[in-house]
């Protein structure tokens, strides 16, 4: 069987990994793309219903955006009253809450409608939310966007080139791709047993380098693509490697304030300990369309 690269529909593919969590992973030698096999993503339901970390985070949690983040301190939103974004998996509506502290119009969607739920409850000014996928949202509306975000999702799509495409289609002339990317080079990434990095969630796993080649060959410019380490994942690493396998002992006060400290404590040291192995997290990225 002809295996064909998911992003840039190259055949000239290797295996990269044999036996991945019962995946075998793939790397694309025309656009460099890492990508699972087989490709495809969990049904509609599965991210409503997850329980991992970081779903009972968005679930639960009316979080701020983190004021570190690379593109708070960007000049990208210099200007950028009354002006339009559109959030792709939008979660609970951290970003977008910032982005309309800035006078932006926001429009978010998100297949978890339990993350909506509490994006809806915000109440936040010139704002929509809809519980749909990008396919479905793009044949309803004809509206086009100064911006188009997307922070840790485009991972977890099982058709990356037509995503690429709408947004293109989606995005004024000059209008701006923002958004993060796991790095598929941060720390013990293949080793870790961390389920929210491991398909069905994360299906394509990228660097700097090779996104940026691939937005480039589908008629974006470079604004910025660089390393980030405003979020860590040591204290993830530290859950579930310790701590979930004492989840009974945990429900103990003490131990309970003990995790917290001990987060509390990891937290600011994160970036250090990233920039000193030079393995960020993730990266940052902004590209203005040709349109």
């Amino acid at each position: 069987m002809v295996l064909n690269c998911p992003c840039c529909f190259s055949t000239e593919v290797t295996v990269e990994i044999k036996n991945y969590y019962s995946y075998r992973l793939y790397n694309c030698n025309v656009c460099g793309c890492t990508f699972c096999d087989p490709f495809k993503g969990p049904i509609r339901s599965f991210y409503n219903d997850a329980s991992d970390f970081e779903s009972l985070r968005r679930h639960t949690t009316i979080s701020k955006w983190p004021l570190n983040h690379p593109v708070v301190k960007s000049n990208i939103f210099k200007d950028c009253f009354g002006k339009t974004i559109l959030d792709i998996g939008c979660g609970n509506g951290d970003f977008l809450e910032y982005a309309s502290s800035l006078g932006m119009k926001v429009i978010g969607i998100d297949i978890d409608e339990n993350s909506l739920l509490i994006a809806r409850s915000r109440g936040l000014k010139d704002s929509e939310f809809h519980n749909t996928t990008l396919i479905e949202f793009a044949k309803s509306e004809e509206i086009k966007f100064d911006f188009i975000s997307m922070f840790e999702v485009f991972e977890h799509l099982d058709n990356p080139n037509e995503t690429i495409q709408i947004i293109k289609n989606l995005l004024k002339k000059d209008g701006v791709f923002i958004g993060t990317l796991p790095n598929e080079r941060r720390f013990c990434a293949k080793s870790l047993n961390l389920e929210y990095a491991l398909p069905p969630y994360h299906l394509t796993f990228w660097i700097r380098k090779t996104w940026t080649k691939y937005l480039e060959l589908n008629g974006f410019t470079t604004i910025t693509c660089a390393n980030t380490v405003y979020y860590g994942y040591l204290c993830d690493i530290l859950y579930f490697r310790v701590l979930k396998s004492f989840q009974e002992i945990r429900k103990r006060k003490f131990l309970t304030f003990s995790t917290k400290v001990i987060f509390t404590i990891i937290k600011p040291i994160e970036a250090i300990i990233e920039k000193i192995t030079k393995r960020s997290s993730s990266f940052y990225f902004e590209f203005q369309s040709k349109n």
